[in-house]
């Protein structure tokens, strides 16, 4: 909710706590202060209250009483630049409060007391807010927790820091992550058991790199028997090859099982797994898994805490286990499936091939779901579909990938789906019409429409941005009807945007450096050189690209069709490569992968 400015410079900033949008506000729990007297805000009560409103100013010289347009790229975009809010004088902005509140006092020289606990939190607001500030003062605390000798960080709290770091492209917390592992292994070896065996059997190689550099170490051949703390059955494929570059034995040794699991899944897995306690674990079942559904149910009666299945790969979940005659007589998917929830609490799951659901019963089961991925080759069936919002209500991520959509489903999304969070159509068939735009979704933060509306017009587009209006992370592609205003419309509708992925012709050359100038908290771009205006894209320099970090281009080759004649036709463009694009601190760096990514 906004409105239009008075005379002066004062502006109110309303400060939202996401969980209290579904609640309707009093009055009397909005509190109110102003920038003028950070030293007299009461923490306390302002965490109390579900809304703060704030009075600023948004006049750059007055850097005394209020400095957020001076140390914060997205309040200075947000109070002084081309956004459509900057002429307003009530602007509500909905984020985590307590982080909030705390990147407002350090704005205005309070010392934060960064913890274990709030560290993450306080780490995505600065880079949200774009306050360089506090990014290196984060860095600064991080640094001293990792490097300080005897300090022992909670081992869920290095993997989440590892993970967050590499999703934002945050380049100092996923290396200061495993440097400090390599230098405390033998303490985090007793409690690393939540991360998958992958990043687990990297801790390792770092930590045994580092010690056979010394003479001390090189001869104790001991230590690498540590590596049998790895389940070389549940690594990748690809991964384990790559180990016999310099563990030659053990990546053998790994790629024979992971053969072996091929053969015989179902006892290989189960050893594997035989005495763990797996809260929270999570199975994957590749393209390289044949897990039947009552195999896969025999390994979830072992380990009730499983909360999250990804069978994306698999295509015989609806095959039956033929050892087992009378099983295969009487069994039946939609048994397996209830069989398989009443053994665990799954709250994410990704289906593909061979899953199928026919009736909403079925669905009973799935009903404390929070994020699904329905892919390729799964057919739960439209009417399913319509009715997946309504027998799911706590999704926060929905997925679809090659299904059938339409605006009745949108329609289901709306009434049923109050906490969406993530919404991600890729190459959806059906109905779908312009309705879809006027859907209000306003937790949404990650919207990906891939190849999916390509009746979308600028106005559809800018319809979309008020109905949507908290999206972070925008993915576009296949909307011949748009031209260069969208860019705009993008710009202006979403301004806290952190990554955008555009495929669409009539892209101009300076657009990297407009985006980067125009979202200020803009981390990473996607772009396809097919759709340059003029033949490619200018790369800004290290000053210019405030925040950016990757910018991806892929680029295309021509490929000889040979069912065409001998002419121009007969060679069409295929993505082949991808021009990644990364600055660090320093400089930037241009590396080509063979590969769209």
């Amino acid at each position: 909710m906004a409105s239009a400015t008075t005379d002066g410079d004062d502006v109110v900033l309303e400060l939202i706590d996401p969980s209290a949008v579904q609640n309707e506000l009093r009055p009397e729990k909005v509190t109110s202060i102003s920038t003028s007297g950070v030293e007299s805000w009461n923490l306390g009560l302002l965490l109390q209250s579900p809304s703060v409103k704030v009075r600023a100013n948004r006049n750059r010289q007055v850097v005394f009483t209020d400095q957020l347009v001076e140390q914060s790229a997205y309040f200075r975009g947000l109070l002084c630049g081309s956004f459509s809010e900057s002429s307003l004088a009530h602007v509500s902005i909905q984020w985590n409060l307590e982080a909030l509140v705390h990147v407002l006092q350090f704005i205005h020289g309070f010392q934060l007391h960064i913890t274990s606990n709030n560290f993450l939190l306080i780490l995505e607001a600065a880079l949200y807010f774009g306050v360089e500030r506090l990014l290196l003062e984060c860095e600064s605390w991080f640094q001293r927790m990792t490097l300080a000798e005897g300090q022992q960080i909670p081992m869920d709290t290095v993997i989440e820091a590892w993970n967050f770091g590499l999703e934002q492209g945050v380049g100092f917390v996923p290396e200061l992550c495993k440097g400090y592992l390599a230098r405390n292994f033998v303490a985090a070896s007793r409690c690393i058991d939540k991360p998958c065996e992958r990043h687990l059997c990297e801790a390792l190689l770092i930590w045994l790199s580092n010690n056979r550099r010394s003479s001390q170490c090189s001869s104790d051949d001991s230590k690498f028997d540590i590596l049998r703390k790895v389940r070389i059955a549940l690594l990748p494929l690809e991964f384990a090859a790559g180990l016999r570059r310099d563990f030659s034995q053990l990546g053998e040794e790994a790629i024979c099982t992971i053969l072996d699991l091929m053969k015989d899944s179902f006892s290989i897995i189960l050893a594997a797994l035989v005495g763990d306690k797996l809260d929270n674990f999570r199975i994957r079942l590749t393209e390289y898994s044949e897990v039947s559904m009552q195999a896969l149910t025999s390994i979830v009666r072992r380990n009730p805490g499983i909360r999250c299945l990804k069978a994306t790969g698999c295509t015989k979940l609806n095959q039956h286990d033929t050892s087992d005659l009378a099983s295969a007589v009487i069994a039946n998917y939609k048994g397996y499936l209830f069989e398989l929830t009443q053994h665990c609490i799954l709250e994410e799951v990704a289906f593909g091939w061979g899953f199928s659901i026919l009736s909403v019963e079925e669905l009973v089961p799935l009903s404390r779901l929070r994020c699904i991925t329905i892919g390729l080759g799964a057919s739960p069936g439209h009417h399913v579909l319509c009715m997946l919002p309504k027998m799911c209500p706590l999704l926060e991520s929905v997925i679809l990938i090659f299904q059938v959509i339409s605006d009745s489903i949108f329609r289901s999304i709306q009434e049923s789906l109050k906490n969406l969070k993530v919404l991600r159509l890729c190459c959806c068939l059906g109905d779908l019409t312009s309705f879809a735009c006027k859907i209000s979704m306003p937790q949404l933060r990650v919207l990906r429409l891939e190849w999916v509306t390509p009746w979308m017009t600028n106005n559809d587009l800018a319809v979309l941005t008020k109905n949507c209006p908290n999206v972070v992370e925008f993915s576009l592609s296949g909307c011949k009807l748009l031209d260069s205003a969208s860019q705009e419309i993008i710009s202006n509708g979403w301004p806290g945007l952190t990554f955008i992925h555009l495929e669409g012709k009539g892209i101009e050359r300076n657009f990297i450096y407009q985006a980067a100038s125009k979202l200020p908290l803009l981390r990473k771009l996607a772009l396809d050189l097919c759709d340059a205006c003029e033949g490619g894209f200018d790369s800004p320099s290290h000053a210019e690209r405030c925040f950016l970090s990757t910018v991806t281009i892929s680029r295309c080759k021509s490929q000889k069709c040979a069912f065409d004649s001998q002419t121009m036709e007969a060679f069409r463009s295929v993505h082949k490569e991808t021009i990644v694009i990364e600055w660090d601190c320093k400089e930037a760096r241009t590396t080509v992968v063979k590969e769209r990514i």
